[in-house]
């Protein structure tokens, strides 16, 4: 059988680029706190104060992302995820 080339729609697309823009986030975070004390303890600030609500909103944006998805394809006549 052979494995169809989804299309990634606009709607999935924009929901991955939330998700990109995460890893900007968290390094303006860390660059900033740098700015303010020694880089374990920025590290440790990171860890306790915004990794908890940065994992929070990794997981939120991967279950739109999966949302997209799953909409896109009940549409069985697009190729589009």
């Amino acid at each position: 059988m052979e494995t169809p080339n989804y299309k990634v729609s606009p709607q999935t697309a924009g929901i991955v680029s939330a998700y990109d823009l995460l890893s900007k986030v968290y390094d303006k975070v860390y660059k900033s706190l740098n700015l303010i004390y020694d880089e374990k303890t920025a590290l440790e600030v990171i860890d306790r104060d915004f990794m908890p609500g940065l994992h929070s909103l990794e997981d939120a944006i991967m279950k739109m992302l999966y949302i997209s998805v799953k909409e896109r394809r009940g549409d069985m006549s697009s190729d589009e995820i």
